[in-house]
């Protein structure tokens, strides 16, 4: 681990960290809220973070029964975590602590070691289609640009490889 001081990474919160949520703020959710809290403000989804940027933008993933990444947290709780990676809220803006995200209880936390355990079995999910998807949140998260493979034509690929080096 580097000990640069302009690492791109949140200084308010570590990976592990638990946030708590509503369904309907989540990106992808449609306005989907759990009947019993239907009538009332309770933030019951948790969500713990996988990454971070500067501009303390996080990058979670959610807790849920039907989950299928196992992870335990501090308590020595196992708990299930879906393995798509949400960096955006229901109006598309970035997730931050605020009125929508809160921070949850610390003792529910993951372990640093836990939480990149997770994010690397969302990146290298069995689904290519959902991991290719999490590496490009995970890439706009931290503003880095998309991999380009460079293509060479032919006639320069023969003259390189009878070149001598």
């Amino acid at each position: 681990m580097t000990k640069r001081k302009n690492k791109n990474i949140s200084g308010q919160l570590k990976p592990g960290a638990v946030i708590k949520t509503r369904d309907e703020y989540l990106e992808g959710s449609d306005g989907y809220v759990k009947d019993k809290y239907k009538n009332n403000n309770i933030f019951y989804r948790e969500l713990i973070l996988v990454e971070s940027n500067r501009n303390n933008e996080f990058a979670v993933e959610k807790v849920q029964s039907s989950g299928t990444i196992l992870i335990e947290n501090k308590a020595k709780q196992i708990e299930k975590c879906n393995p798509r990676i949400k960096t955006k809220d229901d109006k598309g803006k970035p997730i931050k602590l605020g009125a929508k995200f809160k921070r949850g209880n610390p003792k529910y936390d993951v372990s640093e070691k836990n939480a990149n355990q997770l994010k690397k079995e969302a990146v290298n999910y069995k689904d290519k289609k959902i991991a290719k998807q999490n590496r490009k949140k995970l890439r706009e998260l931290k503003g880095r640009k998309k991999k380009v493979a460079i293509k060479l034509p032919p006639s320069l690929l023969v003259i390189t490889n009878s070149i001598k080096w």
